[in-house]
């Protein structure tokens, strides 16, 4: 269970977490995340050019969505995003900065 504040509220529920994420950083903070029972991985995002073997296993071994898109701050990628409902974003080498929209 995951205390998000609030005067001890308990929402008994994990963080939504949506990822997004590239190379060896991403890969061990992965592992931690994962083990967290808190939390849960919503979606990967690697980097539009990006061949991410390791992440991409990553996803099929534990049933989460990977996505890539030239621009995570347009319109249609956040719209595309708003279906897993994330606590948070987390961005981990990633090669695009996160605006005030996303």
């Amino acid at each position: 269970m995951m205390n998000l504040g609030g005067g001890g509220t308990n929402l008994n529920r994990n963080l939504k977490i949506g990822y997004f994420a590239d190379g060896i950083w991403s890969h061990n903070a992965f592992k931690i995340i994962i083990k967290d029972p808190n939390m849960q991985i919503a979606f990967i995002c690697v980097r539009n050019g990006s061949d991410d073997e390791i992440l991409a296993k990553f996803a099929k071994d534990y049933g989460i969505e990977i996505l890539k898109h030239k621009d995570i701050n347009s319109l249609e990628f956040i719209s595309k995003i708003a279906k897993f409902k994330c606590d948070i974003l987390v961005s981990m080498s990633f090669d695009q900065i996160l605006n005030a929209k996303l």
